[in-house]
């Protein structure tokens, strides 16, 4: 399902703003976006409110060198949007915590969350709730020719098309020759390695999520939980 992305007054945008759906019994849920400025000088996002949630704050979350998170309250240090820059809220980072939610948050749901600044007036943009399959990550180090070393993670998201936008596949690179719709059981072949392990986990989702359990699988080092 594709997140919202939603225009503001001209200086500071929200875009592509989403949560993930909450099993019954969850009060919390994190909400992720986009923060773009357009102004002069920096801003500072400093929190929200939302109908579904008792209070919205910036929360971190940051693994360690053992590959354990921990999660707390955001500071200024990490919520400054620079000017002319943007500002990422995304899994196992920087996000909007929401807490004491009323009723669980069920796909295809919209709310409307408006974010808090220091420097730059509110801003509202309504949130999707969209499934995040999982999110896998290694200590493999890859090293380019020119020296670069890179570290990657990958997010595996359940999306469908936009009816009020372009639902026609198209080449967009020069990688491609061709692109298309498939059924997830008549994908084309042969399949990269890496798609036959995304649609694995895919599987494994909508199977565990069909039972009541949508949490997001979480993969590091091989081991999927």
């Amino acid at each position: 399902m594709l997140s919202s992305c939603a225009a503001a007054p001209a200086g500071v945008r929200i875009q592509d703003a989403w949560v993930r759906p909450t099993p019954p019994g969850t009060d919390e849920a994190s909400i992720y976006l986009v923060v773009s400025n357009g102004l002069a000088a920096d801003v500072f996002v400093t929190g929200g409110a939302a109908a579904p949630c008792m209070l919205v704050s910036v929360h971190l979350t940051e693994t360690g060198a053992d590959g354990v998170s921990t999660m707390g309250d955001a500071d200024g240090r990490v919520t400054r949007v620079p000017a002319g820059g943007q500002l990422r809220f995304e899994p196992l980072g920087l996000h909007l915590m929401c807490h004491g939610l009323a009723a669980p948050l069920v796909e295809g749901d919209h709310f409307a969350l408006t974010v808090e600044f220091q420097g730059a007036d509110p801003r509202t943009v309504d949130v999707v709730v969209t499934d995040l399959v999982s999110v896998k990550s290694s200590r493999k180090v890859l090293t380019y020719a020119n020296g670069d070393n890179t570290m990657y993670m990958d997010h595996l998201f359940i999306c469908r098309p936009d009816p009020n936008g372009n639902t026609e596949p198209f080449v967009g690179d020069e990688e491609s020759l061709s692109v298309g719709w498939f059924s997830p059981d008549a994908l084309p072949e042969p399949l990269a390695a890496t798609t036959v392990e995304r649609m694995a986990y895919v599987r494994e989702y909508l199977k565990a999520k069909a039972n009541g359990d949508s949490h997001a699988q979480f993969a590091f080092n091989g081991t999927i939980r």
